[in-house]
């Protein structure tokens, strides 16, 4: 089936966290990039086949941490960055969402809720009982991925064109694709504790740290393919994927085109990962350092890889052309979406309650 955007040079994306207790003072707590959101669309490698990513990216709030997102203050506690559209949980529990509001994805409910995750045209979110809600699917590339189950659920995670949920016993539950199945709604047995998604994989770590991805039937970079560090946090991107280990340092593996799975060295906090690139927040100092936008391709740098100078980062979310940081004050800064880019929906401006 032919993308809706095929005309367009956009590749996905969510991900990122509930970070209630970092915008106090507290430590960021690790979680996921969500579909922090990647697309397999045209990246100046896979031809223009349009945008198939979400969250990276899914980078967005990957689920809760404690966090009940109901302190009364508007400021953001956690972001997520999907392939055009982000959104941002705030501390009264309701969800703001800005940038493409194609399907209506950046037209969320009422609240209140306790984490958000942004997609590609779908955004999900979960409220203090364990349900999941969906909106967005306002288009004909529905396939599901609105159609969340019955159930109480602790973390919800959105890709392109699927959702994966995690109960509290550790079993993950997906649903959508559709004709866009790669095998990333046939999640894996087991028990696990974190989920994260991204284009049309999805991964999550087991309770020893031990990463496990799914859903690359589709082109094979070896983005599922994880290794055998013990992470305390994934970004699945779009044929890439990349993780933060205990101690600090980044592991990317899958497709480098563009420089995505060659991450600096240092010690980092958070990351987040889109279709081609990916961002990460500096440990200690609060700065974010981005990788990925190398080659010729005109939409490989725009400008997504170029951070602002930020000292007060907590959280990054990571889409196909821009990036966002949550700073301390619980605003969120964007960047991206340079001259070559066609598709800026406003995604890269910035956001305050």
């Amino acid at each position: 089936m032919p993308s809706p955007l095929s005309a367009l040079p956009l590749p996905r994306l969510l991900l990122p966290l509930a970070l209630l207790a970092a915008c106090a003072g507290g430590e960021p707590k690790p979680a996921g990039d969500g579909a922090d959101g990647a697309s397999d669309g045209t990246d100046g490698t896979d031809g223009a086949d349009g945008a198939d990513g979400a969250d990276g990216g899914t980078d967005g709030t990957d689920g809760t941490d404690g966090t009940d997102g109901t302190s009364g203050d508007p400021a953001a506690v956690a972001l997520s960055a999907g392939e055009s559209h982000n959104c941002v949980l705030q501390g009264t529990g309701e969800v703001s969402c800005w940038g493409d509001d194609a399907a209506a994805q950046s037209s969320p409910p009422a609240g209140p809720f306790t984490a958000v995750d942004a997609g590609l045209w779908h955004t999900c979110a979960l409220d203090a009982d364990g349900a999941v809600t969906c909106w967005g699917c306002d288009n004909e590339w529905v396939l599901g991925q609105c159609e969340a189950p019955e159930g109480v659920f602790v973390q919800v995670v959105s890709g392109s064109y699927h959702s994966c949920a995690l109960d509290a016993v550790g079993a993950i539950t997906c649903w959508g694709c559709g004709d866009r199945d790669t095998g990333q709604c046939t999640p894996p047995l087991g028990t696990f504790t974190q989920l994260y998604s991204g284009t049309s994989h999805t991964c999550a770590l087991d309770g020893g740290g031990r990463a496990t991805c799914w859903g690359c039937a589709g082109p094979e970079t070896g983005h599922c393919a994880a290794p055998g560090d013990t992470f305390v946090e994934l970004a699945p991107g779009s044929q890439h994927t990349c993780g933060l280990t205990a101690g600090g340092e980044l592991r990317c593996w899958g497709r480098n085109s563009f420089g995505e799975s060659a991450p600096p060295p240092g010690l980092f906090t958070q990351l987040s990962s889109g279709h081609t690139h990916s961002c990460a927040v500096e440990q200690g100092t609060g700065a974010v350092q981005c990788w990925g936008c190398e080659g010729d391709a005109p939409d490989a740098d725009l400008g997504q890889c170029s951070p602002p100078g930020l000292s007060t980062a907590v959280d990054v979310g990571v889409g196909t052309g821009h990036s966002c940081a949550l700073l301390a004050d619980g605003t969120v800064s964007c960047w991206g979406c340079g001259e070559a880019w066609d598709f800026n929906r406003g995604q890269c401006e910035a956001w305050a309650p």
